[in-house]
């Protein structure tokens, strides 16, 4: 009876062992299946930022042009440093009660067998912002765009139109409307009729625009296509050529900055800076009765006759207008937005933030900066 318990307790001695080291395996593996989560983040974690540092961009952008109608500072902080950072750790246990070893108690293999696995999973973003006040991207906000900057648009696609009404205060003399102060003006007809007829142009294929190249920098050179172009387009094209008062025997013109009467170029531009424009867009915010009223903000002058302006409306309210919103910020107890269905309004938008783009192009940041730990847990 001695000699048959100690065999079967010598061939369960063997078999427990084996048994549980098959079941320590698998849930090891199980375990290490799951430890590397770097590649299954990429895509999550690309376009959530994406989408994070668009929407904050758009915010800020709005808020300040809110706040320049309140007659608030200005203020920028860039996002230069994202770094988000995972950590998975796993651990497993596993315990063994003997049922030889107790005689008294009426335990099976299986209720012996004790496994414990453990798995944290921490996720720490960290956002490193850093406030643009250095003198060189205030200087860039309050210089005039350079005419590159504004052809560079034309020559992506964008609206002739469009983009003039922004950023142009004249062109060969022709004057841009205004809001400032005491040149608060309505467009010269002869400016407007210069951007319908150059709109056309564009969107004829008659327009053809080149960047070159020269030791005093980059250059606009527009010149207009006939074989592509229609008979109608071609006409326009003619009439374009008078109101600009431009060589008609000439097949190129440069277009340089500054005023008619000093022009070195057959074409000079008056440009605006993104504080200008931002300024401008600023009297397109509306306005709660009540803030006017009390003179918290600039009164509005959208409303005067002849003065016009930038296709954007700026809404204003109570509530949040959470899913109609392109972008939505709140201040001074009101909630400010742009309306998701007004395209118009969108596109002057988006065309300041290319605008903002284009000053702040080799500005250095300042040294201060804000450490975030934004998110954790374990």
């Amino acid at each position: 009876m001695a000699s048959k318990l100690n065999t079967g307790r010598s061939a369960l001695s063997h078999r427990k062992p084996r048994w549980a080291g098959l079941l320590a395996g698998a849930i090891m593996a199980g375990l290490s299946g799951c430890s590397s989560i770097g590649t299954n983040t990429l895509s999550h974690d690309r376009f959530d930022y994406n989408n994070a540092l668009a929407d904050s961009w758009k915010e800020q952008l709005l808020l300040n042009i809110v706040k320049m109608r309140y007659g608030d500072t200005p203020m920028f902080l860039d996002v230069a440093q994202i770094i988000s950072a995972y950590t998975l750790t796993t651990g497993l246990s596993i315990n063994y009660l003997d049922p030889l070893n107790h005689p008294g108690r009426n335990v099976n293999f299986l209720e012996s067998l004790g496994v414990g696995a453990k798995a944290d999973f921490s996720d720490k973003p960290t956002v490193i912002l850093k406030p643009q006040t250095d003198a060189q991207f205030v200087k860039a906000l309050m210089t005039p765009l350079s005419p590159a900057s504004v052809f560079f648009l034309l020559q992506a696609g964008y609206p002739a139109d469009g983009v003039f009404n922004t950023t142009v205060d004249s062109v060969n003399g022709s004057k841009n409307w205004s809001r400032l102060g005491n040149q608060k003006r309505p467009a010269d007809p002869e400016f407007l009729h210069i951007l319908k007829l150059l709109s056309e142009a564009q969107a004829a294929g008659a327009l053809d625009i080149t960047i070159n190249k020269t030791p005093k920098g980059e250059v606009p050179v527009i010149s207009f296509r006939k074989e592509s172009a229609s008979a109608e387009a071609m006409n326009g094209v003619t009439e374009l050529r008078k109101l600009l008062k431009l060589d008609p025997k000439a097949s190129e013109y440069p277009i340089g900055f500054g005023i008619m009467a000093d022009a070195k170029e057959p074409i000079s531009l008056q440009t605006r800076s993104v504080f200008r424009i931002m300024l401008d867009l600023s009297s397109n915010v509306d306005v709660p009765k009540d803030d006017l009223k009390e003179k918290r903000a600039a009164p509005s002058i959208s409303s005067q006759a002849g003065i016009g302006g930038t296709p954007l409306r700026i809404h204003s309210g109570e509530m949040n207008p959470w899913g109609d919103a392109f972008t939505a910020v709140e201040y001074h107890g009101h909630w400010f937005w742009v309306d998701d269905r007004d395209m118009a309004s969108k596109r002057t938008f988006n065309l300041l933030m290319l605008f903002f783009a284009l000053a702040n192009q080799g500005s250095k940041m300042g040294d201060a900066m804000v450490t975030i730990p934004s998110g954790g847990g374990s």
